[in-house]
């Protein structure tokens, strides 16, 4: 049977239409990974499913012993944690007591995820000093704490550098193999290619279709780090056949681009990208491919 099922759930915002007849069966232990254009309904799904939001209409039953989704323990993680005027075991002990930890278990569950995460040595650092990964990471610790049987997770691996990406994505999948359910919004095709079970494509607050692990494929895809490119020009690549992804990002002061295009376009675009005067300062294969679906 499945564990969570949502019957055409409805959500309305001030008489604009967020969510419109949502209808889902998750199994428990399996994860769902939600895509959809920024405004799809993604968050407020995640929301009602964490019971921070009511569903304007609809009915959602959950594997608990009432059947209501507000009694599942669950961990649920924002999509930017901001930078809170705590430091990390101050936050990270106070979100264990909202679990009902007792504080030697938070102590020692927050330890164990710090050091898995690679923040121990930063416990006692305030966490509005944090880098954006960092605080994205404490994010993710807090939603662990507790041992959760359902996981909700918006954009789980935002801000997180490549290799923390993939242990991240580890973890979950160990989780998932333990039998914790998780539901997460996401863009990553890392996490889609790793441990999804199924995509549900939201659109318009809909759900479009649901696509199940054996249905994806996927392309090869190169990550271009390129630099001396203007915001204009920048711009323009967003037009060039075969790109997914470009984001701007600073290291030591310099501002550059990363670039996800597919292997096919990779060759075009780093000879455009030289013949506009920029620089070239790294070529990688992605790992784990951005996952197509054609649309009938």
């Amino acid at each position: 049977m499945p564990t969570i099922c949502l019957h055409r759930v409805n959500k309305t915002y001030q008489q604009k239409v967020v969510l419109k007849d949502i209808s889902l069966n998750i199994r428990q232990g399996e994860c769902v990974v939600l895509t959809g254009h920024n405004g799809s309904g993604k968050s407020t799904l995640l929301k009602i499913l964490a019971a921070l939001l009511f569903p304007s209409s609809g009915k959602i039953t959950a594997w608990s012993a009432t059947g209501d989704i507000a009694d599942v323990r669950a961990g649920y993680a924002i999509d930017r944690l901001p930078p809170l005027p705590f430091t990390a075991e101050e936050y990270l002990l106070s979100m264990g007591g909202i679990q009902r930890l007792d504080r030697r278990e938070a102590q020692s569950q927050m330890m164990t995820l710090m050091d898995a995460l690679h923040l121990k040595q930063n416990t006692k650092q305030q966490i509005a000093s944090f880098s954006k990964g960092m605080r994205q990471k404490v994010n993710l610790i807090q939603a662990l704490m507790g041992k959760p049987d359902l996981l909700l997770l918006d954009e789980p691996l935002s801000g997180l550098d490549y290799d923390s990406q993939l242990h991240f994505s580890e973890i979950l999948y160990d989780l998932k193999r333990a039998g914790t359910t998780i539901i997460c919004a996401s863009h990553e095709s890392m996490l889609i290619h790793k441990i999804a079970d199924s995509v549900v494509e939201l659109e318009n607050g809909r759900v479009y279709r649901v696509i199940q692990q054996e249905e994806l494929t996927f392309t090869d895809v190169v990550v271009i780090k390129a630099g001396n490119l203007t915001d204009d020009q920048i711009a323009l690549l967003g037009a060039f056949e075969g790109i997914i992804e470009i984001c701007k990002e600073t290291a030591k002061h310099e501002m550059f681009c990363m670039i996800k295009v597919t292997a096919a376009s990779s060759d075009k675009l780093i000879l455009n990208i030289i013949r506009q005067g920029g620089t070239i300062k790294s070529v990688t294969h992605d790992e784990y491919h951005f996952y197509t679906i054609g649309r009938d």
